[in-house]
């Protein structure tokens, strides 16, 4: 007789009482088996692997720490416990990784778990039916996503199932850690979640999905957009600002209206009361589109990031440089007025350094400036420049701006 039955994967059931028989107990979310399924941290630093890290890292002309940390920003990134402590890696994916090295070949950094599911397929037809907000467009991409405890287990029941648990069952979002302000409960059913997205093989296919939302699905392969997303892509590589602004506002054209029209109603709105939630406005919509146009597995993307005295807009890391940017809107496009908005965001990165911390800080750093028009719905002007540590602080140095023709 069958005493005790295991059952993986994504599954909808209803708990059943005692009276059926059925004794189905869900332990999705218990410490004891959080890494049953996945590789630990002790399992790819321990004895089993060191011959496949080394060989990984001398394939790949890497230590064998920076092949371990590139595991982990690719493939890790899985809880699944309520205490949010169990973190795990893709077992498929980490496998493909290896068994390059085992036939002697060069491993490569790709989405093996999410292009082996057809996950971006699946995700897309979806969303062609379910509305997003440009607030939760932005608030996935920079993921903001919580999550109660009640609603992370109630995708798993036969009740209606919400995006935002389908993202989390389907492991494009996975838990990162309790909220602050829920830690300290003591029964789990209390706690609230912070949940982004898992790793940069989820990453790869996720955003690019929600960029094809913002387009109404133009982007379809062969297509102009399509072009247009890899040609922006190409000239950040390149170091071509000019390029990436041109090529840019051709993809803001392809933006959906509505989203637009909604930021633009909620801009012109009444003032927000004190301590209210603060409305999405359109620079960080612009922010966003913009993180989602340059976003690859080539490109490390990052918004907003902090140093003790202010916050970037935006930073981008390629092979050999790191792009700090700045973005500042326009309300009118005079000469006078785009001079003014990019001496503002030249001014503001220069006093209060936004870019002390680059994720890479042994490469070199440039600074862009980009106007936006709100009218237009374009970038009308950009500066890019250096900074240069002297004995009187930070001066600029190797400026150079430019209008962006029609």
């Amino acid at each position: 007789s069958v005493r005790f039955i295991l059952i993986t994967g994504i599954m909808r059931y209803r708990e059943t009482s005692l009276f059926t028989g059925q004794d189905i107990i869900d332990i999705s979310m218990e410490p004891v088996v959080a890494d049953l399924l996945g590789y630990t941290q002790a399992d790819l630093t321990g004895k089993q692997f060191v011959p496949y890290i080394k060989g990984a890292a001398k394939l790949l002309g890497m230590t064998p720490s920076a092949v371990l940390d590139k595991l982990e920003r690719y493939y890790g990134g899985f809880y699944f416990d309520k205490d949010a402590i169990g973190k795990v890696y893709c077992p498929f994916a980490v496998n493909r990784f290896f068994s390059a090295v085992v036939r002697g070949s060069e491993p490569k950094f790709e989405s093996y778990w999410m292009k082996s599911s057809g996950a971006k397929y699946a995700l897309a037809s979806y969303l062609h039916d379910y509305p997003l907000s440009s607030q939760m467009i932005m608030e996935l991409s920079d993921q903001r996503l919580e999550m109660s405890n009640d609603s992370l287990r109630a995708g798993y029941l036969l009740q209606d199932v919400t995006f935002e648990q389908i993202l989390v069952i389907g492991g494009y979002f996975s838990i990162k850690a309790i909220t602050a302000d829920t830690i300290k409960a003591k029964v789990s059913s209390n706690r609230n979640y912070r949940c982004g997205i898992t790793n940069q093989d989820v990453r790869n296919v996720f955003f690019p999905v929600l960029m094809s939302y913002l387009v109404s699905f133009k982007n379809a392969d062969g297509s102009a957009l399509s072009t247009a997303l890899g040609q922006v892509k190409s000239a950040l590589r390149q170091g071509d600002i000019a390029q990436l602004c041109l090529i840019f506002n051709k993809i803001l054209g392809y933006v959906r209206d509505d989203l637009f029209k909604e930021l633009e109603s909620q801009d012109q709105g009444e003032k927000q009361a004190l301590y209210q939630v603060p409305k999405p406005d359109l620079e960080a919509f612009y922010r966003t589109v913009l993180k989602l146009a340059l976003s690859s597995s080539s490109i490390i993307i990052k918004d907003e990031v902090a140093n003790n005295l202010w916050r970037s807009d935006l930073e981008a890391t390629t092979e050999d440089q790191v792009y700090i940017f700045a973005l500042k809107r326009l309300g009118s496009i005079t000469k006078a007025s785009i001079d003014k908005r990019l001496d503002d965001g030249e001014k503001q990165i220069l006093e209060r350094m936004s870019g002390n911390n680059p994720p890479q800080p042994e490469l070199p750093q440039t600074m862009v400036v980009v106007a936006i028009s709100d009218t237009y719905r374009r970038i009308c002007a950009w500066c890019r420049f250096k900074l240069q540590r002297t004995a009187q602080g930070l001066v600029v140095v190797e400026r150079h701006k430019e209008l962006v023709a029609y």
